[in-house]
């Protein structure tokens, strides 16, 4: 989870990360230099919940170090990013292994995304992608993925 000034949300996106069934878990913070309490709030969590690994920056050098350096601290078999504002359903990642697992030739495991904005009631919009199954053709692929996928179904 890559991070920066995020105090106001990460204790709920931690909480939601950290509440996942799926056994094996491991929770990565990457703090880009944070100015706010952000750090204070992921180091109550991590001497709480002993999955949770935390680094910091001193300074902010972009969101892009911040997701590679987030990436580079993985030492698992399967990767997920979730922002600082992401609530997770509680299956979302145990399903997504699940995917994974019983379909070797599956590279990526979409969930169910449900996106919310601040003064919107309700939704801004639902998607379940259904694009990376074996039998579609990569072009079909393709296709769907440029049309149908939004960025934070990969991204969080």
């Amino acid at each position: 989870m890559p991070v920066f000034n995020g105090e106001a949300t990460i204790r709920a996106a931690l909480e939601s990360v950290l509440a996942q069934t799926y056994g094996n878990l491991e929770v990565l913070v990457y703090n880009n230099g944070s100015t706010d309490g952000t750090e204070g709030v992921v180091l109550e969590i991590a001497q709480a919940d002993p999955r949770l690994t935390y680094r910091s920056g001193k300074t902010n050098l972009g969101v892009t170090h911040s997701f590679n350096e987030t990436f580079r601290m993985s030492p698992g078999s399967y990767f997920m990013w979730a922002a600082a504002d992401d609530l997770l359903g509680t299956t979302l990642v145990e399903t997504g292994v699940a995917l994974l697992e019983e379909e070797p030739g599956i590279g990526v495991s979409v969930p169910f995304v449900t996106a919310y904005l601040e003064g919107h009631d309700g939704p801004v919009y639902e998607v379940c992608f259904h694009g990376f199954e074996p039998h579609v053709s990569e072009l079909k692929r393709l296709v769907r993925s440029i049309r149908k996928l939004p960025a934070t179904c990969i991204y969080g």
